[in-house]
């Protein structure tokens, strides 16, 4: 999560929505993953939860997004859930061995990307 301050009342409030989801996002693994090791549940590995961890932030980055590039960061964000996942379950026998090549695409991807929107919005004057 980026941590930076605006002058704007909506991003602030869309600051303080992401936080309250992910802390909420947070505790909730943390009961489950304790009622799991208190033998009240069936425990899950944490490799399986990692991947939807990510993926949430990326949702939450999608649904409340203001700007093109908290778009952008929630996209890039499924992507990286999803070869997580891949790799985690050898989806088309994807490993983290032979697929890391993959989340340098994204990356790649996700900077090139970044970088057209700035300077679509420094040559329009619109706020990204």
């Amino acid at each position: 999560m980026h941590f930076h301050h605006s002058c704007e009342p909506g991003d602030f409030r869309r600051h303080q929505r992401m936080h309250v989801v992910f802390g909420l996002a947070l505790i909730a693994l943390a009961l489950f993953y304790l009622l799991a090791n208190l033998g009240h549940i069936e425990p899950v590995s944490p490799w399986t939860v990692i991947p939807a961890v990510i993926a949430l932030g990326g949702l939450m980055h999608l649904f409340l997004a203001r700007r093109a590039h908290q778009v952008l960061r929630g996209i890039f964000r499924l992507g990286v859930a999803a070869w997580l996942f891949a790799c985690i379950e050898h989806v088309y026998g994807l490993t983290f061995r032979a697929g890391w090549p993959v989340l340098l695409i994204l990356f790649g991807g996700y900077v090139l990307l970044r970088g057209l929107l700035v300077k679509k919005a420094m040559n329009t004057g619109v706020a990204q």
